[in-house]
């Protein structure tokens, strides 16, 4: 069908749909169903674009051309575009609402087909179309993100300087600095990951612990859903609450406070929104002991989501953490340090002493592999100050570190939320007033 044809139709329709309406009840109901006409509604020009490619009215020659509109088309058409204009006033803010509202005697398709482009993109501008969620919940969720990206030695998390010097707690030097990284090769990867699941698990076993669910059962079935996102942006998250906003099943019981374990409803909450750095010294040696550790500084901010505008985000809550821990071991450094007097004592001696040949008599020759055997043993105690009693790696520190940080989390949000009872992600967090 012809764009010509396609208007026509669309013409005819109307005239037919208004002619039925003026007709009774009955004699309506016996006619032929009447077609859906253009909607005088809506702010919108996709649905007229036909019309206009047909009658030419948005040529920029319309007005030296031949009339190619017929007079009753022309005021329908007035009429429907005059309404519609209506209809984006109503829509725009007070700045262009002026802009937007027809003129009283205009009557020209083209100028108001021209008002209504122009009108129609600023409300797209003034209320823009909600993106597509990242994630549809099923259950009323809270997601726990870094607001950084990845870190060299690790997915997700930053660096930081490394240390200067360190002393160990009986008051020595350390021979060395710690490393700014988030990875200890393949003890641990992706430590700051790693701190996103263990922040995720401790406060949704929480939460489960507040409304009497078991850790077992939280597992499997839990009243809030803490989703670690190692790989979300701010935006990423701002797309995901304009997208899925949260609904609650009961409006007087939003997030089911009153009855433990009835499910509140589905959605995004809000976010815990992590940013900082993890810092490890792996393998520093002192005279006696060498030791590994590692500490996680972090801010942690809490974001719910709003309803209206963009960002769809606001902050309600902030707090920085730090928490280490250290593992110590026997160094093998004394034993090293013998070694390596012991190997060169023994090299100056069987360099002083005759090489032994084939009249040398046997004490000659048993003084000289003793030497040698000597200067073996010293040399292999003196290259063994990489040993340690144990493994001082870092990495076995990483999981009391992010452990300890993310109770540290969970227990200065909940002395918050007691006495900001109110706010929506305290709600769905199960944390009430201070008893």
């Amino acid at each position: 069908m012809t764009n010509k044809a396609l208007a026509f139709v669309i013409i005819v329709s109307f005239i037919a749909a208004t002619f039925a309406s003026a007709l009774p009840a009955g004699a309506a109901a016996a006619s032929h169903p009447a077609v859906q006409s253009l909607s005088t509604s809506t702010c919108t020009t996709n649905d007229l674009n036909d019309i206009v490619a047909v009658y030419g009215f948005d040529s920029p020659t319309y007005k030296s051309a031949a009339p190619t509109v017929p007079q009753g088309v022309k005021s329908y058409l007035s009429r429907l575009l005059t309404t519609r204009l209506g209809s984006c006033a109503s829509q725009a803010g007070a700045s262009a609402m002026k802009a937007c509202s027809p003129g009283t005697r205009e009557t020209d398709p083209r100028a108001l087909w021209q008002q209504l482009k122009f009108c129609v993109g600023v409300v797209a501008l003034e209320h823009p179309a909600k993106p597509d969620p990242l994630m549809i919940a099923q259950e009323p969720t809270l997601y726990v993100l870094l607001s950084i990206g990845g870190g060299s030695g690790g997915g997700s998390g930053g660096t930081s300087p490394a240390k200067g010097p360190t002393s160990s707690a009986s008051g020595r030097s350390g021979s060395g600095p710690a490393t700014g990284t988030t990875a200890t090769g393949s003890a641990v990867d992706n430590p700051a990951d790693f701190l996103l699941f263990l922040t995720g698990q401790r406060l949704e076993r929480d939460i489960c612990s507040r409304v009497g669910i078991s850790a077992k059962t939280c597992d499997a079935q839990h009243p809030v859903a803490v989703v670690p996102e190692s790989n979300w942006t701010l935006e990423d998250l701002q797309t995901q609450c304009s997208g899925d906003p949260y609904v609650a099943n009961d409006p007087n019981n939003p997030y089911g406070a009153n009855t433990s374990g009835a499910p509140a409803g589905h959605g995004t909450i809000g976010a815990i929104v992590l940013n900082g750095s993890t810092v490890t010294a792996d393998g520093t040696f002192a005279v006696f002991t060498v030791y590994g550790s590692s500490e996680a500084n972090y801010t942690a901010q809490v974001l719910g989501c709003q309803s209206g505008s963009p960002p769809y985000l606001s902050e309600i809550w902030s707090d920085n953490i730090s928490n280490g821990n250290k593992t110590t071991a026997l160094s093998f450094f004394p034993f090293a340090l013998a070694g390596t007097l012991i190997a060169a004592n023994s090299a100056a001696r069987s360099a002083a002493a005759p090489a032994p040949g084939p009249s040398s008599a046997p004490g000659q020759l048993s003084s000289f592999i003793s030497y040698q055997t000597d200067i073996a043993l010293g040399t292999f105690a003196a290259n063994s100050s990489g040993l340690a009693l144990g493994n001082p790696s870092s990495g076995l520190t990483f999981r009391h570190t992010f452990e300890a940080w993310a109770q540290s989390l969970s227990d200065n949000l909940a002395i918050y939320c007691r006495a900001q009872s109110m706010q929506s992600v305290c709600k769905a967090l199960k944390i009430g007033p201070a008893q």
